[in-house]
């Protein structure tokens, strides 16, 4: 009984190329602190990173070979594990679980509690530039990112994550290149599962920090 009393979201956030679904999510905010300020990206761009990336955890190479898997049972190539945008989506679940986010702001918003521009994301994507530019402020990766996620009252595991993907339509086109997806080609995947929250960011561009090895369970 408590299973169906869980409470589980998906929120997707598209830069770039979708304005229709761009900032789609149905995550009820919480208490936390932000700022709707984007004061801390100056002179990113330029500057070369020097990052110490931590191993995956068994729960995000899960998640990551289920995607892929699910990728193969639709004829599609197997996205390599990012270094830089694993870092982003770590970053990411990490500030959400210890600052979540309150009204207005939704999930794709960043808290002040960390070295990167803050921003409060509202319905109005005011704050778009601050999502779109997480990959490029954090990292040596200097290309747009495009974030799905995933909240759960309980906690958040692989399977639940893409089967709760899987039934969203705006999340499973990202993931298996539909609609206007269907063109692009994924050439780095990110994934950051902790606590309530799973995130994957995507990328066009190869990662210039590289990639994380398969290994076999």
């Amino acid at each position: 009984m408590q299973k169906w009393l869980q409470m589980r979201y998906a929120f997707i956030v598209l830069l770039a190329f979708s304005p229709f679904i761009f900032g789609r999510q149905s995550l009820t905010p919480c208490a936390g602190s932000f700022s709707s300020s984007h004061n801390k990206s100056a002179g990113f761009a330029a500057e070369h990173k020097k990052l110490s990336f931590a191993e995956p955890t068994l729960a995000e190479r899960k998640l990551h070979a289920l995607i892929n898997a699910y990728r193969a049972s639709h004829k599609l190539p197997a996205i390599p594990l990012s270094k830089s945008l694993s870092y982003v989506a770590r970053t990411h679940v990490h500030d959400l679980n210890a600052h979540p986010p309150e009204s207005p702001c939704n999930a794709h918003s960043w808290s002040e509690h960390g070295v990167w521009s803050s921003c409060c994301y509202t319905p109005d994507h005011k704050q778009a530039k601050c999502m779109w530019d997480k990959p490029a402020e954090l990292t040596n990766y200097k290309d747009s990112g495009f974030e799905i996620g995933y909240w759960t009252s309980a906690e958040a595991n692989a399977e639940e994550a893409l089967e709760g993907w899987k039934t969203s339509a705006a999340h499973n086109a990202v993931i298996i290149n539909q609609t206007i997806w269907k063109n692009e080609e994924w050439r780095s995947l990110g994934v950051g599962l902790a606590g309530q929250y799973a995130v994957v960011w995507f990328g066009k561009k190869k990662d210039p920090d590289g990639y994380w090895e398969e290994k076999a369970e």
